[in-house]
């Protein structure tokens, strides 16, 4: 992106130069004259690109963090870009600058276009000027094109959208595969179920090297409460294997059939990270109300054919002994609570009596002192005895023992009881689409009024980034409003090419339904935003040379004639080597020099395919129509004043009849008398 824009200024001090060259004036007076009249254009144009970047800047969250990079890089360059284009390029294109060979041809179509007979300018430059006049004669029509052409490209992205998501979907270049097991499994038994499906991996081809290991860590965030092991997959490079997604799929397949044990296939999140596509958070302080909601969100989620990998936190089956000391009868028989703890350690862990180290370790030992082992456990809890003034007294006679569901951590969010439900979206599928779904469901439910259902994830952090985008729209906006009101001096030439940059923004949906991508909030967001201060850059340099002829007491048609035939060339050439610097990126193109190998659909090129697709196609979109919208609109004021006529007149050239009849309506006219006027 850098690449493509920051030689914008260059090509806009160079062009006008080499025009003074081409006129016969010596390299440095050209290029001494081209920074002096291209000063306030270039920082003008420089001032709202980087206007443009200057919101993203306080973008919070886990997104603005990892975008944090991008409009850094591209104020810094940005500004580089300028202080090159005004300062350094003109001294050395004074030095080194050589005027061109006397072209009496090239000679003519300057002076053409400068103070001649503008009909007199020859090719592309001369067809547009012609185009130009004839759309400052009939600015109505041009208006309704453009407004056509609007109208078509929303009603097609209505239509053909693909949806949105958060963030890119990119290629895999490695995975993690969990194992997930219950019961009560020891270490060898861990290590045999993990190293099984370890063995269906291996083979696998396009993989790599595998690392497997066994124990599993439930309490990290995102890992099943059952994890027994993963295995993190490398794959090979790109070239050498097909692509990740089909290999992952041919993982999920082979250990689909293992029984006892569920296999999760995980991808490292390219962006941002979220977690899985479906995070749900249930909270509640009623114990009773959090398990029954969460299992009714659990079964919902597993009855869904469009979800995979699902999972809650709830406690896993098991229970655990509970022992309450019944005080009253304790201290009827003198007993105390330590005691009877220590006749119950007897038969489970032991009582700690001390620690000593063996002379073969340099560690200390514990001591404990508990019945022999086939004394111990809760089968001989019943045949305890505890030691008191009226003699020994079976432990049942103080404690009430009695089973419970076994809780191994409790988890809290804000202060209330939580437990998470997650899932994956089947590749294929739009992940927005169906948490949608997902919400609906839960909209339609009457959960308990003491439990908390909420979405969190990549949901949330799309919500917060989507928020973020659309004022920092706003303040890029206003800041170009700002820059372009003190550079004119005139809001409606300010509102003109605010509008490039809304139609800019129109030809980006075009690229996603034509390129048959999903609206990411993140990298679309981020094209959409750069988009802005782009297109602003090329329509100030075209209304900038119209201000300078007006000034010059040039007739304000021919000044619209003459500006867009003498800024053509400049207003090309940026958008074409925008255009040309953002197409391999567009294109998922990776070049490598050291090796000398061009790849198409890298991995690593496919993060930036949509943010390229937006600026490519909005670029293209905005030239095609503003080529032809600007001089009408900057056409259109002067015409009203010619002619008399105004809004409605304006509206009868692109609508026809049914508005004049409006308007002679308006003054009277009998509605029998109303007829279409004659062609």
């Amino acid at each position: 992106l850098a690449v493509g824009i920051l030689v914008d200024g260059a090509i806009i001090v160079v062009e006008y130069a080499d025009r003074k060259m081409t006129e016969g004036h010596p390299p440095k007076l050209a290029f001494a004259e081209a920074a002096r009249r291209m000063f306030w254009p270039v920082v003008s144009s420089t001032a709202t690109m980087v206007g443009a970047f200057l919101p993203m800047l306080l973008w919070p969250g886990i997104a603005g963090e990892y975008m944090s990079f991008f409009p850094k890089t591209l104020i810094i360059v940005l500004t580089g870009s300028m202080i090159v284009a005004l300062i350094f390029l003109p001294v050395l294109g004074g030095f080194f600058g050589k005027a061109p060979e006397r072209n009496e041809k090239h000679e003519k179509a300057i002076e053409a276009s400068e103070s001649g007979d503008w009909r007199d300018i020859p090719g592309v430059t001369g067809w547009y000027a012609h185009l130009a006049d004839w759309i400052t004669h009939n600015p109505g029509k041009m208006i309704g094109i453009a407004a056509a052409a609007v109208v078509a490209v929303l009603f097609l992205f209505v239509q053909h959208n693909h949806g949105t998501e958060f963030f890119v979907q990119t290629d895999p270049t490695e995975a993690t595969v969990l194992v997930s097991a219950r019961g009560n499994i020891s270490a060898a038994e861990k290590r045999d179920l993990v190293m099984s499906v370890e063995r269906r991996i291996e083979s696998v081809r396009g993989v790599d090297y595998i690392y497997a290991n066994a124990g599993g860590n439930p309490s990290s965030q995102n890992i099943p409460v059952d994890n027994i092991g993963r295995i993190t997959v490398v794959l090979k490079p790109y070239r050498q294997r097909e692509r990740g997604e089909v290999i992952l799929e041919e993982i999920r397949k082979r250990t689909a059939d293992m029984a006892g044990i569920k296999v999760e296939v995980r991808k490292p999140e390219g962006g941002p990270s979220s977690g899985k596509d479906v995070m749900i958070d249930v909270n509640s302080d009623d114990y009773v109300s959090l398990l029954q909601t969460t299992g009714q969100v659990r079964k919902h989620l597993d009855g869904m054919s469009s979800l995979r990998d699902i999972e809650d936190t709830r406690p896993l089956p098991g229970i655990e002994w509970d022992l309450d000391v019944k005080r009253d009868v304790a201290q009827r028989f003198g007993v105390s609570t330590q005691a009877i703890g220590a006749a119950v350690q007897l038969v489970t862990d032991g009582i700690f009596v001390g620690r000593y180290r063996p002379a073969d370790s340099t560690r200390l030992v514990d001591i404990r002192v508990r019945y022999p082992s086939q004394d111990r456990g809760i089968h001989a809890l019943d045949q305890v005895r505890v030691a008191t003034s009226q003699g020994m007294v079976p432990i049942s006679t103080f404690v009430q023992v009695r089973a419970a569901p076994q809780v191994n951590s409790i988890e809290r969010v804000n202060a209330h009881r939580t437990y998470h439900v997650r899932a994956n979206v089947k590749p294929g599928l739009n992940v927005n689409a169906e948490v949608a779904k997902i919400k609906k469901w839960m909209e339609a439910q009457t959960f308990p009024h003491n439990v908390h259902v909420k979405f969190r994830g990549a949901d949330e952090d799309q919500q917060e980034a989507g928020v973020f985008l659309i004022e920092a729209a706003f303040m890029a906006l206003f800041i170009i409003a700002v820059v372009l009101l003190a550079m004119f001096n005139s809001f409606y030439h300010a509102s003109l090419i605010l509008l490039a940059v809304i139609l800019a923004m129109i030809g980006a949906l075009l690229g996603m339904v034509v390129m048959g991508q999903a609206f990411s909030i993140i990298m679309t967001g981020t094209g959409l935003l750069a988009l802005a201060g782009i297109v602003v850059n090329h329509n100030i340099v075209l209304i900038d040379t119209y201000h300078k002829l007006l000034d010059s007491g040039m007739n304000p048609i021919e000044a619209v004639i003459r500006s867009s035939a003498q800024r053509l060339r400049p207003v090309f050439l940026t958008t074409i080597t925008a255009i040309f610097g953002l197409l391999p990126m567009m294109m998922a193109i990776e070049i490598d020099f050291a090796h000398r190998t061009v790849t198409i659909g890298d991995p690593f090129a496919m993060m930036w395919i949509q943010l390229s697709t937006a600026i490519v196609f909005g670029l293209a979109f905005s030239k095609g129509i503003t080529l032809g919208l600007v001089p009408a609109l900057l056409a259109y004021p002067h015409r009203v004043r010619e002619t008399g006529h105004g809004f409605l007149w304006l509206m009868g050239r692109i609508f026809g009849w049914p508005i004049r009849a409006i308007r002679n309506r308006g003054r009277g006219v009998p509605r029998g008398a109303l007829q279409q006027p004659a062609e």
